[in-house]
């Protein structure tokens, strides 16, 4: 199922009329995470088309339980544990346009329940964070088969509490459903959402029962689809790759760029979440510190739009030059970043130091027309493999014992290379990532 061919058909429900979707996704807009944009994009594409979309996702603090967005009617139950405690702890919103919450003994209670979660409730949560969320979600599902009638049901991961949710209301039903895998649940070991100690055996087989029951199974990258098929062999004929999705990032005409392009200057770009043991600042920061130290070519800038979590001492070492040359801009709407990207002078990218993980940002890069640097640990990087056909990457290994000064020259010297020629990857490997083909991809396996 890997090498499905797109075709041209569009999805029916009974008697070749209106398809009644359901979607279980623990994220949905307006959540700044890959599987929310990817999601919102298809179930308003398939409203568009007509069809009865209806999705369950998580509750979100300050929006309706129950909405139609788009076409689609949203329905939020529960939220999880972790999430709700993460809301309110954060002095910050979760997602753009959301109230930040109020600073002060909420705060500090909120933080100290937080650790209390991370000590006494998570090490024997299974199968993860929203294990709550995943029974309310499962109900709520089931009450709109019930209601209408469903022809397909779709079930997104991470969290596994999402596909969990999904096959059993298939199960109950007869309903054939799709499994949708961001990121595997058993055998990453890096990133592991339960105790594995506890709950590995018990993972392992959650999972192969669960992907087992369904009609298909997506994942994001070949490695993946590589390591399901050996790890259950049942399953290789129901597996297909389906890369990251490029989303439309259009600029508003009141969006307002973080910055703007300056003669002399050479501005850095990240977007997206770093997390301190996956994919951390670390390596980037050294090369930059070295570029900022030896070069006379232009002055250079980085700028951080998104999460930094638990990666705030990375930047001890360059702390006299946050606000100057270093800069730190938090959550950004896509609207400002689309806006921004034009300014920049290169896109960075930092790989996970797992393979079975696959940065979603890497197809926007792509499309943007900038050249990228992917800063990386490992030869077999997923961003690496992924970013093999485009003509303007510099890959900028970092593995253990690497120089940051002969790092810094082979960016120097990639700068030199794309001033003289600009990148131009192929608009038929572009396509590859847009909505249009990864819509047409599901619906060959929803068919």
């Amino acid at each position: 199922m890997a090498d499905l061919e797109v075709g041209s058909c569009p999805l029916a429900g009974r008697g070749g009329g209106v398809l009644n979707l359901l979607v279980v996704t623990f994220s949905y807009s307006p959540a700044l995470s890959p599987r929310a944009f990817r999601w919102t994009s298809l179930a308003e594409a398939w409203a568009a088309e007509g069809h009865q979309v209806d999705v369950v996702c998580s509750a979100v603090r300050g929006l309706p339980t129950e909405e139609a967005l788009s076409g689609v009617c949203v329905h939020r139950v529960g939220g999880g544990l972790r999430q709700k405690l993460t809301q309110t702890a954060s002095q910050g919103p979760t997602s753009v346009g959301q109230p930040a919450t109020p600073a002060g003994p909420i705060i500090v209670a909120a933080k100290a329940a937080r650790a209390l979660y991370r000590v006494a409730v998570k090490p024997f949560q299974w199968p993860d964070y929203a294990a709550s969320w995943r029974r309310l979600a499962a109900h709520t599902a089931k009450e709109i088969v019930h209601r209408r009638g469903v022809d397909r049901i779709v079930a997104v991961s991470h969290p596994f509490s999402s596909l969990l949710a999904g096959s059993e209301v298939a199960a109950e039903t007869g309903i054939p459903w799709l499994a949708d895998v961001g990121d595997p649940f058993s055998f990453d070991e890096q990133v592991p959402l339960n105790n594995r100690v506890l709950f590995g055996a018990r993972n392992r087989k959650a999972e192969r029962e669960a992907l087992g029951r369904a009609k298909a199974v997506a994942v994001t990258n070949d490695l993946v689809r590589q390591e399901y098929a050996r790890l259950f062999p049942e399953l290789a004929e129901k597996l297909a790759v389906i890369g990251p999705l490029a989303s439309d990032l259009a600029a508003s005409e009141d969006a307002e760029p973080l910055f703007s392009a300056e003669q002399g200057k050479c501005k850095l770009l990240f977007t997206g979440t770093v997390y301190r043991d996956i994919r951390s600042l670390n390596p980037v920061l050294a090369v930059f510190k070295r570029l900022v130290e030896s070069t006379s070519r232009c002055e250079y800038e980085i700028h951080f739009a998104g999460r930094l979590q638990g990666c705030s001492r990375c930047l001890e070492p360059v702390q006299d030059w946050i606000g100057t040359k270093v800069f730190v801009h938090g959550l950004v709407s896509r609207e400002r970043i689309a806006a921004t990207i034009p300014g920049c002078s290169a896109l960075v990218n930092i790989g996970n130091s797992t393979p079975y993980q696959l940065p979603s940002k890497v197809a926007e890069y792509a499309v943007s027309g900038k050249p990228i640097l992917n800063f990386h640990t490992r030869d077999d990087d997923a961003s690496k493999c992924f970013l093999k056909p485009h003509p303007g990457v510099c890959n900028v290994l970092c593995a253990e014992g690497f120089s940051p000064d002969q790092r810094a020259s082979e960016i120097e010297a990639f700068f030199a290379a794309m001033a003289q020629s600009p990148p131009r990857p192929c608009e038929e490997w572009l396509d590859t990532f847009r909505l249009p083909y990864l819509k047409a991809r599901y619906e060959e396996l929803l068919r």
